[in-house]
Order: structure tokens, then sequence, then C-alpha cells
């Protein structure tokens, strides 16, 4: 069975320590963008994630980078919750995430320890818009 990685959704628990799915089921605010996007950088500060069966892998730059990306391009887009003005400020918190992954290449310690000022940015681009 293919689980969600990040987003719990009612009654199924997400991989590993998951976003709570608030609203209509699935991915629908931007809340949830920011906990998604947050939990890969998160992720990737540890050095490990869970694949969809739950096995734990190594966390690479290159797979934190491929989460973001494909949230991006391919998931937000299809998604009929996100249209308009909705869209664009989701995609804008996805693409600070790939901002702050690249400013943090290789210095994982680093991104551990900025965490908490990384959550209160990502939240900030949120509720911009």
């Amino acid at each position: 069975m293919r689980r969600n990685i990040y987003l719990e959704t009612r009654g199924v628990g997400a991989v590993e320590g998951g976003v709570p799915d608030v609203g209509k089921r699935g991915l629908s605010s931007t809340s949830e963008v920011v906990g998604i996007v947050f939990s890969i950088l998160k992720d990737y500060a540890l050095g490990t994630t869970r694949n969809h069966s739950g096995r734990q892998i190594q966390m690479t730059y290159r797979l934190a980078s491929q989460r973001l990306q494909a949230l991006k391009n391919i998931i937000l887009p299809r998604d009929p919750s996100f249209k308009g003005a909705k869209l664009r400020r989701a995609k804008r918190v996805v693409s600070t995430g790939l901002v702050i992954l690249k400013r943090y290449k290789g210095r994982r310690s680093q991104l551990a320890s900025d965490l908490p000022r990384i959550l209160r940015r990502l939240n900030r681009v949120a509720e911009r818009g």
C-alpha cells in the first residue's frame, strides 16, 4: 500500500511524523504546504527520511530537491484546491523552501539549528501571499 510520506490523512497516519490534514481531505491549505516544506527541510537536516513503504532511507540534497520540485510542479498544479492566488502563494512557499535548501547545501547542522527561524520565514511567506 502506497502511503503519504508527509500528509496525515484521516484514519491513516503519514509514514513519519506527518502534517495534520486540516479542512478537506488531502492537500487543501497553504498551512499544509508550509508543514510539508518544513518537514522536507527537517528531514534533510536529520539526514534520514522514509519512503512510501515506510522504510528508512538517506535524505540527500538531491532527494530533498526532487520532493520540493515535485510538490511545486506536479502536485500543486493538479490539485483542484489550489487555484489563482492560493496556487501562487503555495508555489512561493515551495520556492522559498528550495532557496533555503540551496543555501544550506552541505551544512545540515547549521540548518538544524536554524529550523525555528526557517519555520517563521515560511509562515510569513504564506501569509503575505
